[in-house]
Formats: structure tokens, sequence, C-alpha cells
């Protein structure tokens, strides 16, 4: 996964999830802790990151995978702008 921006102070979270039936959140919302489970730390190494102007990899790297990742992000003004890129092997 490559995070890019063209803003300062968004911050990042990753929750994955086994249920086939999980629904995304709503904008703004906190997905439901019953159905997705906060992976931030294990795949970005902290409970959260912030990009500001950047890019950054992470690579994920699991026995079992997921039957999805959520990428949540949050922006601290109308005109940032996020990018994210995702590549399945």
């Amino acid at each position: 996964m490559v995070g890019t921006t063209s803003g300062t102070n968004i911050t990042f979270k990753i929750y994955e999830t086994f249920d086939t039936t999980a629904t995304e959140t709503a904008a703004g919302g906190t997905p439901t802790a019953t159905v997705w489970s906060d992976v931030s730390t294990d795949i970005l190494g902290a409970a959260t990151i912030t990009l500001n102007g950047a890019t950054d990899t992470f690579h994920v790297d699991t026995p079992r995978m997921p039957y999805a990742y959520l990428i949540s992000y949050d922006i601290d003004n109308a005109t940032n702008a996020v990018d994210v890129f995702v590549r399945k092997n």
C-alpha cells in the first residue's frame, strides 16, 4: 500500500474484517468494533500515522488474509487530497 498526500495532517488507520457481509463505515464514522478489527499497529507500526505532503509505503504480509481491509483517513481541511494505491499479489 502506498499513501500519498498533497496536504498536511492526514491521519490514517487500517481495519480488517473476516465478515463477508461487512459494509463500509459512513464518512466520518468509526468502524464497528464487532465487525472491523483495528490492525493499524500491526501494519503501520503505530496506532495511527500522519502524512504531511509526503509519500509512505506499507507492506502487508500475513499468513492468513482477511476478507477485506478498510483504510480510514481524516483530513484537516477540505482542500487536502489523498491517493492510496493497493497492489494484491
